[in-house]
C-alpha cells in the first residue's frame, strides 16, 4: 500500500522524539550517539522516498582496475598506450564522456630512450640500433599516444587539491567563467596546493575536475555530501563529476547565489536546464 512507504519514517520519528525526551529527562550520555544515528537514518529514508526508483536512461559505467585486469595486463600504472586503447574502446562502445579519477602527474619515460640509455652504458653498444631507435623515437612516446586518444572525444581528467602550499604539480584546467565575486564566496573550500596532470595530456582533454576533496563522512562513517566547486587562487573550479556533466550537456555553468551580509552563498548550479542544489559550502547531497 502507498501508506506503507511513510510508516517507517513515522516510527523512526516517534523513536527519535521518545529518545530525545528520555535524554532530556535523564541526561543519559549514551543517548546522544543513538540520537545522531537515528537522525541520520531518518534523513536517508526521507531522501530516498523523494527519489524516483526508475533506472537512468543514460547509465554511468565504471571501468574498474580490478584484480583480474591487473593479473592480465600487469601492475599499475599501466603503459599509457594501454590507457589510450581503453579510451578508444570506450568511445567505440558509445561513451559520451570519459572521466578519469586518476592523475597522470608525471610523463611516462619513452621506452626507446630507456633502451638507448642502456646501450650507451653497456659494452653491447650498437650504433646502428641506437640510430634506428632515435629515428623512430616518437613512435615509442606513449604520452603522445594517450594525448591523441584523449582528443578523440569528450574526456575529463581528474586532479587532486590539497592544503600543501608548496605542492603545485602539473597543469590545472581552465577555471569556471563567472561574473560573480569569487572572493566573497568565503564558505567554499579553498585548498592551497594541487597535484594535476602533465600539460600535454591536460591540453588534449576536454576539461578537468577535482576529486577526493572535502569528502568528510558523518558520525556513522557514511559520506552524504560532496563539493561541487572549490576556490583556488581566487578562481572557481568544478569537481570531476560536475565537469563531466557539463561536457555531456555541452553547456556553460550558471552559478546561482544569494547575499548573506558581505558574503555570497552558492545556492545551486545549473547546467543545460538541470538545477543542482548546493549547501552553503557548495556541496551537493549524495543520495543512498
Amino acid at each position: 500500500m502507498k501508506n506503507n512507504r511513510y510508516l517507517i519514517p513515522i516510527l523512526l520519528s516517534l523513536m527519535l522524539t521518545l529518545s530525545m525526551a528520555v535524554s532530556t529527562v535523564y541526561r543519559a550520555p549514551y543517548i546522544t550517539p543513538l540520537l545522531e544515528r537515528l537522525e541520520l537514518m531518518i534523513y536517508d529514508i526521507r531522501l530516498s522516498s523523494m527519489l524516483q526508483s526508475s533506472e537512468p536512461a543514460l547509465p554511468v559505467v565504471i571501468v574498474d582496475i580490478s584484480e583480474e585486469s591487473l593479473a592480465s595486463i600487469g601492475q599499475w600504472p599501466w603503459p599509457r598506450d594501454v590507457i589510450a586503447k581503453i579510451v578508444d574502446r570506450c568511445f567505440e562502445l558509445g561513451a559520451a564522456v570519459v572521466a578519469f579519477d586518476v592523475v597522470f602527474a608525471e610523463a611516462e619515460r619513452n621506452s626507446a630512450t630507456v633502451v638507448i640509455d642502456k646501450l650507451n652504458k653497456s659494452h653491447l653498444d650498437d650504433p646502428q640500433t641506437r640510430d634506428r631507435l632515435l629515428e623512430r623515437i616518437d613512435l615509442f612516446d606513449n604520452n603522445r599516444v594517450l594525448a591523441e586518444a584523449l582528443s578523440h572525444g569528450e574526456v575529463v581528467l581528474g586532479y587532486a587539491f590539497n592544503n600543501d602550499e608548496s605542492n603545485h604539480n602539473g597543469v590545472l584546467p581552465s577555471p569556471i567563467v563567472t561574473d560573480l565575486s569569487v572572493e566573497r564566496m568565503s564558505a567554499l573550500m579553498s585548498p592551497r596546493g594541487y597535484s594535476a596532470n602533465i600539460g600535454l595530456l591536460q591540453a588534449a582533454s576536454s576539461g578537468g575536475g577535482f576529486f577526493s576533496l572535502g569528502l568528510t563522512p558523518d558520525s556513522d562513517g557514511i559520506i552524504r555530501r560532496a563539493p561541487l566547486v572549490s576556490i583556488f587562487k581566487k578562481q572557481l573550479y568544478p569537481s570531476l563529476a560536475l565537469e563531466s556533466v557539463r561536457r555531456f550537456m555541452l553547456d556553460e555553468y550558471q552559478i546561482n547565489s544569494s547575499e548573506i551580509g558581505e558574503s555570497l552563498s552558492v545556492d545551486s548550479i545549473e547546467i543545460g536546464g538541470i538545477r543542482i542544489p548546493a549547501d552553503s559550502k557548495g556541496r551537493m547531497i549524495i543520495p543512498r
